[in-house]
């Protein structure tokens, strides 16, 4: 695990909405918290990208559903799906006005 995780640390992809903007993106911070998770640190995780695990198991759930087409998963689906689409967009706005560009 640690291999991978010095080559994401090596390899980070450039955001292209902050070099275009300098503002930071909805996405951003999503990279390092991925590496703060697999590091084990959760609490990091949140801080850099609250939104990372809700949408992670958003995913599962999605997975699930694919192979099993259940109307109960279908349902917590879409609880996931909208809780992570809000918690994006608060994380976003929070940001920014934390930032002083609102």
């Amino acid at each position: 695990m640690s291999a991978l995780v010095d080559w994401m640390r090596d390899n980070m992809l450039t955001c292209p909405g902050k070099a275009m903007t300098g503002l930071d993106c909805p996405g951003c911070g999503m990279q390092r918290s991925i590496i703060a998770l697999l590091e084990g640190d959760v609490l990091a995780s949140l801080k850099l990208y609250p939104a990372l695990i809700p949408f992670l198991i958003t995913i599962i759930l999605l997975a699930a559903y694919l192979f099993n087409r259940n109307a109960r998963l279908a349902a917590w689906m879409r609880v996931f799906y909208l809780g992570t689409a809000a918690i994006v967009v608060l994380n976003y706005l929070l940001k920014l006005f934390w930032l002083g560009l609102h």
